[in-house]
């Protein structure tokens, strides 16, 4: 996976009218994104893209590192950012459990296969209403990101 994606927190100056969160490949660029990566963000997107479910699905399409842009874009301190790790914690976990069983089952891995399919696809379901609801929480209390740190309105 590439490290970088098409949803990183952006700057204020970085906000759509309608006030949504956005991303360009300069912003990439400015977080040290692997340059392959931001060849890739910027074939799908030249100008940038909203922050935003179908753009969040399609860069996981392309490979690109959801997950190192909240670490770059967000503060870890943040509650938002906090519960968006909670919650990525408890899901981990669970899947865990759920893949051990699944792998001792005696069903000539049929279980284990299911698990690969279904459970991954919930997993992924559930991060990216973790993402949606940390992105939500930010815009709405008016969170921006300045330089490496979060600045508040």
């Amino acid at each position: 996976m590439c490290s970088l994606c098409c949803v990183a927190l952006g700057q204020c100056n970085h906000k759509t009218e309608g006030g949504a969160l956005r991303i360009t490949g300069e912003m990439l660029r400015d977080k040290g994104a692997d340059a392959k990566c931001v060849e890739r963000f910027l074939v799908e997107w030249p100008t940038g893209c909203e922050v935003n479910r179908s753009n969040l699905e399609r860069g996981l399409e392309l490979g690109l590192n959801v997950r190192w842009a909240i670490a770059v874009f967000t503060d870890k301190n943040d509650p938002a950012r906090r519960t968006y790790d909670e919650t990525l914690v408890q899901w981990r976990n669970s899947l865990i459990d759920t893949l051990d069983s699944a792998t001792r089952a005696n069903d000539g891995g049929q279980a284990h296969h299911a698990f690969m399919t279904s459970g991954m696809l919930v997993y992924r379901e559930a991060f990216l209403v973790a993402v949606l609801c940390l992105v939500e929480d930010l815009e709405r209390r008016g969170v921006t990101l300045e330089g490496d740190c979060l600045g508040r309105p």
